[in-house]
This record gives C-alpha cells, structure tokens and sequence, in this order.
C-alpha cells in the first residue's frame, strides 16, 4: 500500500514539474475503441468519381451523376454524359466539362442550378459562398481567375503571375496558391475578396507547397518536409518541421495527423507536435475523429491501437468519411459504406 501512494505522489510531482505527462497520460487513457457496421455496398466500374457534399456522397460513373445519403440510399440520378469531368464539393456540386468548357452546378436535389458555356482551356471552377462563382483558364500562356456574381456576371478578371495549384474559400476570403513560373522555385499565397480586390499575400521560397487546408481560424500549408499553420491574414501562427511527408489526415477540432515515410505517425495540435504509438509502419491513410483516428493499410482498416477492424480482399483505392460517422471506400471493383461507432 505504501508503494502504491509513493508511486501517486511522484506521479502527482511529475505532473507539476512538466503538465504534458499528464497530457500523453490523458490521451493515451482515453483512446476510445471504434468498430463498423456494414451499411451498403455497390458495383462500381474502375473510372468512378466521387465527392462528398453536405451529408451525401456523390458518385459520377459512365456518363450519370448519383447522390447517396447516409442510410446508402440513391437520392438523385442525373444523366449529364459527360466522358471525363472534373468534380469538386462547394456550395454546389461542381462539375467542369474541360473538353466542351461547359461547367455545371448541381444542388443536393440533383437539381442543376447553373450551366454556362465558358473559355476555352478551363483549369478549375468552383461556386462559392454569397452566390459568387470563380473559374480559372488559360489565355496566352498565363492563368486567368474570372469572378462571377449571382447571375454570373463578371465582377473582376485577375492575370495570375503562376500557375495555379490550389484554391480555397471561406465566406469572406478566396485564397489562391500558385507555383511560380520563373528561375527562382517557390509558391504565392493570394488571399482576395468576393469583388477580387487582393487583400493579402504570401510567398514561399524555395519549396513547393502540396496543399492547402482550411482550419477554423485560418489555414494550413501542407509542404513535404514543413507544416506551417496560419491565420487567415495569412500571418504564421506555427510551423512544424517534419520528415518526408507520406500523407496527411483531414482537420478535425484543430487537429491534423501527419504519415511520414518511415511510417511514423505525428499528431500536431495547438503549439505542440506528438508522436503517436501504433502497432502498424505500412499506414497510407488516416481519417480524423477528433477524439481519436482510424488508420488504413493497403487492404485494411485498423483502430487508433493499431487493431483489425476491417480486412478487404481488394485493395482500397479512396476512402472518405462524412460527419464523423459514415465511412466510404472505393475498392477496386465495389463501393462500400459503413457507420462508424
């Protein structure tokens, strides 16, 4: 009994003398056990495309845009027989037809809400929020990003100096990453408004950034040896160093899980980077729940403990999860759905 309460009070002295052990204690502690359910599975051709929107999954197969809800029942079946769009989730789902340059917006009720016929070399489009809309194209060499109003009336034209790689929005802000084109390797972050007036700007020497990924208070830069988190002036909050990224988890309550290519498994939060302990190197993919992670491998699903929860005799090809409890994977030759407990 006298061991056990010296082994309290140095745990308690510990605790003091440096809170983060009570922290991973915590954490560790507290990892909930998650399991499946088997919801629906559906055939599915090899050039499947998918997006998730609102509470639905959207898939576009053989020419027919398909919305799925959360108990796997079909909702809409658009027939647009397009040969190979580019589909994309934002206010609406958006699909560019970049041989015919035509894009589309539907609605959750399948319900195409805007088509129009545009410029030619189309690279990106998106509807946004306050009913705005964006498209970028080329035209002689350069990337031009075109902002429409509500009745798709352009607002402003803006001659990018790179090229474009991703774009990002929230109800105030459009955010552009660009690669730059000239001698000198590096990256631009442009932050506009709806009206396309530029209100911030960023550069990146000497990398290329990957990704970036909104946060609830501004953004993440995704590089592969660097995280970088920033607010939404563009102003650096924190950054990360990190060994050759693999992959990246999906944000969740301001968290992100970084894979590296050793298989190491890093879990950055607030000011402060954790190494996560699984009993798994061959990790590709992890979705974040907040409260915990599942982990995929090429052909299975694994809890946060690195235990079996799933084994497919396909490979899994995507995986997306839709409100922190419905799962969707794209197998080689089916499309599975599960709810996550």
């Amino acid at each position: 009994m006298k061991n056990k309460w010296k082994l309290i009070v140095i745990f308690i002295i510990l605790i003091l003398i440096n809170p983060k052990i009570f922290t991973a204690f915590s954490s560790s502690f507290n990892k909930k056990t998650t399991s499946l359910d088997s919801l629906k599975k559906f055939n599915a051709g090899k050039d499947v495309k998918y997006t998730e929107y609102k509470s639905n999954i959207v898939i576009y197969e053989q020419g027919t845009l398909k919305g799925i809800n959360k108990n796997g029942d079909e909702i809409f079946n658009l027939e647009l027989g397009i040969k190979n769009p580019t589909i994309s989730s934002n206010k609406y789902i958006d699909i560019l037809d970049k041989e015919k340059n035509v894009v589309y917006s539907v609605n959750e009720k399948g319900k195409v809400v805007l088509k129009k016929n545009m410029k030619k070399e189309g690279l990106v489009y998106k509807s946004l929020e306050n009913d705005s809309y964006i498209y970028f194209f080329k035209r002689d060499k350069k990337d031009i990003a075109n902002i429409y109003d509500f009745e798709f009336n352009l607002v402003k034209s803006i001659e990018l100096d790179g090229v474009v790689t991703d774009v990002e929005y929230t109800s105030n802000e459009i955010y552009i990453c660009l690669l730059k084109t000239d001698k000198n390797m590096g990256n631009k972050i442009l932050s506009y408004d709806y009206n396309g007036n530029l209100k911030e700007s960023m550069d990146i020497k000497q990398s290329a950034i990957l990704n970036l990924e909104l946060s609830e208070n501004g953004l993440y830069i995704i590089e592969k040896n660097k995280i970088t988190k920033l607010n939404n002036k563009l102003k650096v909050i924190n950054s990360f160093n990190i060994d050759d990224l693999k992959n990246y988890s999906n944000i969740n309550d301001d968290k992100l899980y970084i894979i590296e290519n050793d298989g190491d498994i890093l879990l950055i939060k607030d000011k402060e980077v954790e190494k996560v302990k699984i009993n798994e190197k061959n990790i590709n993919k992890i979705l974040n729940l907040g409260y915990s992670f599942i982990a995929f491998t090429d052909n299975k699903i694994l809890d946060s403990k690195g235990k079996e929860i799933k084994l497919f005799d396909e490979n899994i090809k995507h995986v997306s999860m839709i409100n922190n409890n419905l799962l969707f994977i794209i197998l080689e030759n089916n499309l599975q759905l599960f709810t996550i407990k």
